[in-house]
C-alpha cells in the first residue's frame, strides 16, 4: 500500500484522506476532536437499568455467554475489516482507547448492548404475557 493520503477509488476528491501507517493499517482523522460516540451509550445504559428493575428472571450466566460469543465472533470480523482498510474510524470522533485495533466504543455500544437488550426485552415480553395469562 502507498504511504500518505489514499482516496476511496469511487471518490475522485481528496476530501476524506486516509493515511497508511508503518504497519500497513489505514488511519483517518478529520474535523475537530469530539469523541461523542460514548455519549450514544448513555440512553442505552439508562434503559438497561430501567429494564433490569422490571425484568426479574434473566439467567445472567447465559446472557454473559451470549455476549462473550457475540464479542469473540465480531472482534475477529471487525479487526480484519480494519486491517484491510474496509472499515476506518475517524480518530477525532473516538475516545482513543483501542482493543486489537478497534475503538473501545465498538465492543461496548454495538457488541455488548444489542444481545443484552434482546435478552431483556424477550424476558419483559414473556413475563408480561405470563401475567396476562394468569
Amino acid at each position: 500500500m502507498p504511504d500518505g493520503p489514499v482516496s476511496n477509488p469511487a471518490d475522485t476528491s481528496d476530501e476524506y484522506p486516509v493515511t497508511i501507517d508503518s504497519a500497513g493499517k489505514p488511519s483517518y482523522a478529520r474535523g475537530a476532536r469530539r469523541p461523542w460516540w460514548m455519549i450514544i451509550a448513555v440512553p442505552f445504559i439508562v434503559l438497561m437499568i430501567f429494564l433490569k428493575n422490571h425484568v426479574k428472571n434473566i439467567c445472567w450466566k447465559s446472557t454473559l455467554l451470549l455476549v462473550l460469543l457475540f464479542e469473540f465472533t465480531l472482534l475477529f470480523v471487525e479487526h480484519n475489516s480494519v486491517m484491510i482498510g474496509h472499515w476506518v474510524y475517524n480518530k477525532n470522533a473516538i475516545v482513543g482507547i483501542e482493543i486489537w485495533e478497534i475503538p473501545i466504543e465498538e465492543p461496548l455500544i454495538y457488541y455488548l448492548f444489542p444481545p443484552v437488550f434482546v435478552v431483556m426485552i424477550f424476558h419483559l415480553f414473556v413475563s408480561h404475557f405470563e401475567r396476562k395469562r394468569q
